[in-house]
C-alpha cells in the first residue's frame, strides 16, 4: 500500500507543473518516484521534471491525434466498404473520377464517357468504358453483365460463348451420294439420324460417317450407299457475333484514336480522339441479341493494373506486391504526392522481401474521389502493415514478423516506464473476425470470406466477440484467413507503453520492434512495435510501443473457399440447354379409358426439372411430327413440370419430337436449345401383363386379376402331359373368360399342363403364358354303353413301335452314346445317338360308335411328352343340320374343318353315328413311350321317370314305362296299403322293351294284389 501511496503522490505533484486539459487527462505520467526508481533517476527527475511532464503529455496528445484521425479513417472506410459490392458497375459519365488498379483483381467497371449507333436500322451500338486513368499491363477479359465475351477473332468479334448466338434447327434432307458414296450438304450438320429412326451406328450404313467443316459451314458424308440416295433428319447449327471489342492500353501513356469507332461512326469520333493515357475499350452490341435492347449494359474487365516502380530493382514493371504499391499511392496525385526520395528504401525493399514471403498480394482498385486516408488504410490492410511518417519521411512496415532491431534495458531508460493502457478496452478485443473481400476468380462482387475464430479465446469471453472487417485489395480466401487471424491475436493484446529512452535509442523508428527487459514491470525480452518516435534538445527520446509478438503472424489454417456460393441461380439471358434426361414412352401404362369407355393412345414425353427461373416463370415446348402423315403438334406446358402427354397420334407411328425451355426475362423470350428424338409408338399394340400366378382346385381355375386399361379378358388352354408349349395347346373354352374363377365344363383326363394368357382389346396375348401341370384323373363315366380297348393287340397302325406284353411301346435307338465298350463318338459308320434314347412313336386308329352320345377316350400312357389328337369324318355330325348351330356360323367351326387333326378335349358328344380317328404321339428321348390301355367309351346319358299308383296283379304286372330305354339298371318300388295285404315288391326281370315285371307278395311270401309307386332308371 505504501507504494500505492507514494506513486498517487507523486502523480499529484507532476499534476502541478499541467495545465488544466492536462489535469483531466485519464493517462497515469509517472515522475518524481524516487524513493522507488533510485537515486540516479530521482536526481534526474528533480532537474527535469518539468520538461518530462512536457514530453509526456506531448506524446499523449500525439496519441490522442493518431486515434482520431484513425477513426476518421475508420468511418470512412465504412462508407467505402458499404458501396463495394458496386465496384464492378460501369456508370455514363463525361466526368467520373479517376480508378486506379494495382495487380489483377476480379472485374473492375469503368465509366461510359461514349455511346454511338451505326447501321441501316441504327442495330449496332457503340459502347466507349473507360477503366482506368493509366496504362495497365493487359486486359484479359471483358465482361457484359458478368458474361465473359471469350475469344475473339482478329476483328475484334466473338467467336464463341454466350455472346455467339447460335440456333439448332432440325430438318429432313434427301442426300444423294455419288459413285464413290461420297456427298457434301451445306450447313454444320449436328444429331444426324435416319428418317426411320435408325441411328447410324445400328443401320443398314454402318460405314456412313460425316465431318463439319466449321469454317465453310458444310459437311462432307462417306460411306453412304452408291449412286443412291438417304433421306436424313439433323440439326443445322447458325451462328452470328452479337459483340465486338477494341482494346487501348495507352502504352507508354500514349494512343491513338480507335480506328474501328472512326470507320463505324465517321465525323462523331476523331482522329483527335486519343484517351492517352487511359486504358479504355470500344464496344460494339448488335441489338438483334434481345438483351441488348434495353439501356446499356454492364461492362467490366478483367485487368493487369498499374506498372509500379520496384525499390528492390530501381525499376517500373507490372507486379502486385503490396508494399510497393502503397508506396505507388504514397507518391501518386491521387494518394500523397511525396517524391521517391521521401519513401524510406530501405523499409520499403524490407517490406517487399516480406510480403513476397509470405504471400501477400495486393489485388483491388479505388476511385480518386474516396478519401485518401481511407485508400491508403485498405492497402495497409491487404498485407497487415503499415506506413510511418516521421520528418517528412515514410517508412512501410509488412505484417509479418521481424527481429527486433534492438534491446532496451532499465539502464537505457531516462524515466519510468508508463503504461499507457494494459490491454485493448473490451469493445476492441474480439475472438472473431468475418467480413467480405472480393475473390478474383468471381465477377467483382463482394463475398464473405469464412470467419476466423480462436476458440480458446471463444471460450474464455463465454460468448461470440465479432470484428467485421473487410479487404477490398486482398481477392484470396486464404490471405483473408491469414489477416483475420492477425487481427484477432493483436486485439487481445493492446498494452501500450512510453520508453523515455536516453540517445541509444535515437537510432530506432516507427516500425521497428525492440525488446524491453524491466524488473518492476516483469519485461523479459517483451517485444513492442514503435508507433511513434518524439525528441526534444531537453526531453528523452520517446518512444511509444504497442506489445507484438511473433504467434500474431503465424499462417492461418486452410479453410475451404465458399463452401456454400451465393447463388446458383443461371444467367437468366443465356440460351437454355436442351432439356436433359429427354425419354418417350407410349406402351399399355399410358393409354387412357375415356367416359365411354374408349381407349385412346398417349405418348408420355418426359424430361429433368428445369432451371430455377424456368420453373419458376417459363415453357416447356414440346413438338412432335408423324413422319407418315406429317401430322404435327406443339404442346406447351408450364416451366416447373416434367413431363406431358400427348394425343392424337397413331399406333405404330414412327415420330420425331423435340422439347427446348423458353424463358421470359420481362418482356424478352429466350428460347433454349432443342432436345430431339425419335419414337415409334407402341401404343395398343404392346402385349398385355402376364398373368402371374394360376391354380387348380377341382375344377376351378383362380388367377390374379391383370390391371391393364386396355384388358379383354383371358385365354386358356390344355395340353396332354407336361407340355407349356402355348401354340401347340388346345383352347379349353370357346371365346375369352372375363375373371376369375372359371369351372372347366369340359374336362380332360390323366396328366395334364393347362395354360393361362391375358389378352387386350387389340387381341394382343401376353407374353408369357401361366402354367399348372396336373394330373386331373379318370373321366366320369354314367353309362358305358359301348366300349372299344385297343390293348393288348393295338391293331391301329403303328409308326416306330410295337407291341409287348399288350403294351405298345416306342423302339429303341441307337444314336447317342452307343454302349459301354464303345467310344464317344464312335467310327465313322456309327451313328452319333445309341441305344439309351428311344424313337417318336404314333398310333392311329379308328372306331365308329353307332349310337349317339357321350365319346370317352380312357388312356394309360408313360412318355416324357404325349399328344392326343382326333378328326371327324363327318362335321354335320357334329355340329347338327344348318339351323341348329353349335357355337357360331357353319364356316367358323369350334374344332377346325373337317379331316383337321385336332387336340383331343377329353370327350365329345355325338349326335348320329360318325367314324372318328384317334392319334397318339409320345416324344422322343430317354424316357421310352408307353402305352397300355387306350378304349374308346360310349357313354350315354341316364334315364330316368317316377310312376305313381300303380296297380299290380296277383299274377304279377309290368310297369308301364313312357321312356325308351337300351337298359333298366335300377327300379325302386314302394308298396302302399290297399287291403290286400301286400307287404313288398320284387322284381321279377327288368325287360326294358315291355317294361320290368312286378309283384306283390304279403308276409307269407305269397303272391297278392297291390298297390305300388316306382322310380325307375336306366339309358
Amino acid at each position: 500500500m505504501a507504494r500505492l501511496r507514494l506513486t498517487r503522490v507523486a502523480v499529484a505533484a507532476v499534476a502541478m507543473f499541467c495545465s488544466a486539459a492536462a489535469v483531466a487527462d485519464p493517462i497515469t505520467i509517472v515522475a518524481g518516484l524516487a524513493p522507488i526508481i533510485g537515486g540516479s533517476a530521482a536526481a534526474f527527475i528533480a532537474s527535469h521534471g518539468l520538461m518530462i511532464a512536457v514530453a509526456g503529455f506531448g506524446l499523449h496528445r500525439t496519441v490522442q491525434a493518431r486515434r482520431k484521425q484513425k477513426a476518421a479513417a475508420a468511418r470512412a472506410r465504412s462508407d467505402y466498404n458499404a458501396n463495394l459490392q458496386d465496384r464492378n458497375v460501369t456508370v455514363i459519365s463525361a466526368e467520373a473520377p479517376w480508378q486506379v488498379v494495382y495487380g489483377s483483381p476480379s472485374p473492375v467497371g469503368g465509366a461510359i464517357v461514349g455511346l454511338f449507333t451505326s447501321g441501316s436500322r441504327d442495330e449496332y451500338k457503340h459502347v466507349v468504358v473507360v477503366f482506368a486513368s493509366h496504362q495497365c499491363e493487359a486486359v484479359d477479359e471483358i465482361y457484359i453483365d458478368g458474361e465473359p465475351l471469350g475469344a475473339r477473332d482478329s476483328s475484334g468479334w466473338v467467336t464463341g460463348g454466350t455472346f455467339l448466338e447460335q440456333f439448332d434447327v432440325g430438318t429432313y434432307s434427301d442426300v444423294y451420294f455419288n459413285d464413290s458414296g461420297q456427298a457434301t450438304l451445306a450447313g454444320e450438320v449436328l444429331g444426324l439420324s435416319l428418317v426411320h429412326g435408325l441411328p447410324l451406328a445400328t443401320s443398314e450404313y454402318p460405314g456412313l460417317t460425316f465431318n463439319v467443316n466449321s469454317v465453310a459451314r458444310t459437311t462432307d458424308f462417306s460411306g453412304g450407299p452408291v449412286g443412291g440416295r438417304l433421306t436424313l433428319h439433323y440439326n443445322v447449327r447458325q451462328s452470328y457475333s452479337r459483340v465486338n471489342a477494341q482494346i487501348h492500353l495507352s502504352p507508354g501513356g500514349a494512343d491513338t484514336a480507335d480506328a474501328y469507332l472512326m470507320n463505324a461512326v465517321p465525323g462523331q469520333w476523331a482522329a483527335a480522339d486519343k484517351l492517352s493515357g487511359y486504358t479504355y475499350a470500344v464496344i460494339t452490341l448488335d441489338l438483334n441479341m434481345a438483351r441488348f435492347q434495353g439501356g446499356p449494359p454492364n461492362v467490366s474487365a478483367k485487368l493487369r493494373g498499374k506498372k509500379i516502380h520496384d525499390f528492390r530493382t530501381g525499376t517500373t514493371y507490372y507486379h502486385a506486391n503490396p508494399a510497393n504499391c502503397l508506396a505507388d499511392f504514397l507518391m501518386s496525385e491521387a494518394g500523397f504526392s511525396c517524391t521517391q526520395a521521401q519513401i524510406e528504401s530501405a523499409a520499403a525493399i524490407a517490406a517487399a522481401n516480406a510480403c513476397d514471403a509470405v504471400g501477400f498480394s495486393c489485388d483491388g482498385a479505388f476511385f480518386t474521389s474516396q478519401d485518401r486516408e481511407s485508400t491508403k488504410q485498405q492497402l495497409e490492410d491487404c498485407f497487415g502493415g503499415g506506413c510511418f511518417q516521421s520528418g517528412g519521411v515514410w517508412r512501410i512496415r509488412a505484417g509479418s514478423w521481424t527481429t527486433p532491431v534492438m534491446t532496451i534495458d532499465e539502464g537505457d531508460l531516462a524515466g519510468p516506464i508508463e503504461i499507457q493502457q494494459m490491454s485493448h478496452p473490451s469493445r476492441e478485443r474480439f475472438n472473431t473476425c468475418r467480413g467480405t473481400y472480393v475473390d478474383g476468380a468471381g465477377l467483382g462482387v463482394a463475398t464473405d470470406f469464412a470467419p476466423w475464430s480462436n476458440n480458446a479465446h471463444l471460450a474464455a469471453d463465454g460468448f461470440a466477440k465479432v470484428k467485421d472487417v473487410s479487404f477490398p485489395f486482398t481477392k484470396d480466401h486464404q490471405r483473408c484467413q491469414d489477416l483475420a487471424r492477425m487481427l484477432v491475436e493483436r486485439s487481445r493484446g493492446g498494452m501500450t507503453i512510453v520508453l523515455p529512452c536516453h540517445m541509444v535509442a535515437w537510432p530506432v523508428q516507427p516500425g521497428d520492434r525492440v525488446a524491453v527487459n524491466n524488473a518492476e514491470f516483469g519485461f523479459v525480452n517483451k517485444t513492442f512495435l514503435i508507433l511513434d518516435w518524439t525528441f526534444h534538445p531537453r526531453a528523452p527520446v520517446g518512444l511509444i510501443g504497442v506489445e507484438d509478438v511473433a504467434v500474431y503472424y503465424d499462417p492461418a489454417a486452410v479453410i475451404t473457399v465458399d463452401a456454400a456460393p451465393n447463388s446458383v441461380l443461371p444467367n437468366p439471358f443465356a440460351r437454355p440447354a436442351a432439356p436433359q434426361s429427354f425419354r418417350v414412352e407410349s406402351g399399355t401404362e399410358q393409354l387412357l379409358v375415356q367416359a365411354d369407355g374408349t381407349i385412346v393412345t398417349r405418348v408420355l414425353v418426359q424430361w429433368a426439372q428445369a432451371d430455377a427461373l424456368i420453373s419458376a416463370a417459363g415453357e416447356v415446348h414440346v413438338r412432335w411430327s408423324d413422319a407418315l402423315t406429317g401430322a404435327t403438334q406443339t404442346v406447351v406446358v408450364p416451366g416447373y413440370e416434367t413431363s406431358c402427354y400427348l394425343t392424337g397420334v397413331r399406333d405404330g407411328a414412327m415420330l420425331f419430337l423435340a422439347a427446348r425451355f423458353v424463358r421470359f426475362v420481362g418482356n424478352l423470350k429466350v428460347v433454349g436449345n432443342e432436345a430431339v428424338t425419335i419414337h415409334t409408338v407402341i401404343g395398343k399394340t404392346e402385349p398385355p401383363s402376364d398373368v402371374q400366378t394360376f391354380t387348380l382346385d377341382g375344377d376351378v381355375l383362380r388367377w390374379p386379376a391383370v390391371d391393364d386399361l386396355d384388358l379383354a379378358g383371358y385365354q386358356i388352354r390344355f395340353a396332354y402331359g407336361n407340355n407349356p408349349f402355348w401354340n401347340s395347346a388346345a383352347p379349353l373354352h370357346e371365346g375369352l373368360v372375363t375373371s376369375s374363377p372359371y369351372t372347366m365344363a369340359a374336362r380332360p383326363s390323366g396328366v395334364m399342363t393347362l395354360l393361362i394368357k391375358a389378352v387386350d382389346t387389340s387381341g394382343n396375348e401376353s407374353l408369357n403364358a401361366a402354367v399348372i401341370v396336373a394330373n386331373l384323373g379318370d373321366t366320369e363315366i354314367s353309362n358305358v354303353l359301348i366300349s372299344y380297348p385297343e390293348a393288348p393287340d393295338f391293331t391301329g397302325t403303328i409308326t416306330n413301335g410295337g407291341v409287348s406284353g399288350g403294351v405298345l411301346q416306342a423302339d429303341a435307338t441307337d444314336l447317342f452314346y452307343g454302349d459301354d465298350a464303345q467310344p464317344f463318338y464312335g467310327v465313322d459308320t456309327d451313328d452319333f445317338y445309341s441305344a439309351g434314347t428311344y424313337a417318336q412313336l404314333v398310333y392311329e386308329w379308328g372306331r365308329a360308335p353307332e349310337a349317339e352320345g357321350r365319346v370317352v377316350l380312357q388312356h394309360t400312357i408313360v412318355a416324357s411328352d404325349y399328344a392326343i389328337e382326333f378328326r371327324r369324318d363327318s362335321q354335320d355330325a357334329f355340329y347338327g343340320g344348318d339351323g341348329d348351330l353349335f357355337y357360331g356360323d357353319d364356316d367358323d367351326p369350334f374344332y377346325g374343318t373337317p379331316g383337321d387333326w385336332s387336340t383331343w378335349p377329353g370327350e365329345i358328344t355325338l349326335r348320329a353315328p360318325e367314324t372318328i380317328t384317334w392319334r397318339i404321339t409320345t416324344a422322343g428321348g430317354p424316357t421310352q413311350g408307353q402305352v397300355s390301355e387306350a378304349t374308346v367309351v360310349l357313354d350315354v346319358p341316364d334315364v330316368t321317370e317316377e310312376l305313381n299308383d300303380v296297380v299290380i296283379g296277383s299274377g304279377g304286372t309290368r310297369l308301364p314305362v313312357t321312356q325308351s330305354y337300351r337298359s333298366i339298371e335300377n327300379l325302386l318300388l314302394t308298396v302302399q296299403t290297399d287291403g290286400n295285404g301286400g307287404v313288398s315288391a320284387r322284381i321279377e326281370d327288368k325287360n326294358a322293351a315291355l317294361g320290368p315285371l312286378i309283384t306283390v307278395r304279403n308276409a307269407a311270401g305269397t303272391a297278392v294284389d297291390g298297390l305300388v309307386d316306382a322310380r325307375i332308371r336306366g339309358y
